[in-house]
């Protein structure tokens, strides 16, 4: 009788470890989603760029993307395999990562965001144009200005008769200090050699300008330092701020 027990045993465990073998287990699809590449890989303030990789879906809004700490939107997606999106005004001109998330999973990818300056920008009308240009004798209207990213720019002005000037030159910039502001130098070339100093912070689409002449030297006038802040500039000692000028960007 025992052994027929045993032998019961044995046949009863042969029988399930026998099914468990026949079990085939099929692994769970991977949904995790991957950065492959992105296009260009460096950019200002809307730049277009392609992120290609893996598992990124059809639903726009199920995605999230950052350039490092700024967060992007999502333009399209083409296939579930690529994205296209721009840099966001925000984001800091820096090395960073791109990051893109889809249900706590994220893929990165490395990119560099170049000078927000570097674009073009214009100022038009009394509460833009610097008080300081709108009045007599420049009596300035509008701005048109072109910063770009090989450090050369090109701005007109044009009065309030309609004539206009056209600007050329170089510039440096330098900073930011802990205000997002920079400080910048522009070596005019055309139509007469200037040299003039300032600060700038640029803040999504508006830009905040403030230079003034520094060589050919104007007795008695320094300009705005980055530490100082906006309306810092001064003649014989005291603060003139009549020279703060704003700008938007344009496509």
């Amino acid at each position: 009788m025992k052994n027929l027990l045993v032998l019961g045993a044995m046949v009863a465990l042969a029988l399930v470890i026998g099914c468990k073998d026949d079990e085939t287990t099929t692994p769970p699809a991977n949904t995790d989603i991957t950065v492959t590449s992105v296009a260009p890989t460096q950019g200002s303030a809307g730049t277009v760029v392609t992120i290609t990789g893996t598992n990124f879906g059809t639903d726009k809004a199920a995605i999230t993307i950052t350039f490092g700490a700024a967060a992007a939107t999502v333009d399209t997606i083409i296939g579930g395999t690529q994205i296209k999106t721009k840099v966001p005004n925000a984001a800091v001109e820096s090395n960073l990562n791109i990051t893109v998330t889809k249900a706590g999973k994220s893929g990165t990818a490395a990119f560099q965001v170049l000078n927000a300056l570097a674009t073009n920008w214009k100022s038009e009308g009394a509460t833009q144009v610097a008080p300081g240009l709108w009045a007599a004798p420049f009596k300035v209207r509008r701005i048109t200005a072109t910063f770009s990213a090989n450090s050369t720019y090109n701005v007109v002005s044009t009065d309030s008769a309609g004539a206009n000037i056209t600007y050329t030159g170089t510039w440096t910039k330098t900073g930011p200090n802990s205000t997002s502001i920079y400080a910048i130098v522009l070596n005019q070339a055309t139509p007469s050699s200037v040299t003039s100093t300032g600060i700038y912070r640029v803040s999504n689409d508006t830009l905040t300008y403030e230079v003034i002449q520094t060589t050919p030297v104007i007795v008695g006038v320094t300009p705005a330092l980055p530490d100082s802040g906006f309306g810092s500039t001064k003649y014989n000692g005291v603060r003139w701020p009549i020279w703060i000028q704003k700008f938007i960007r344009q496509p």
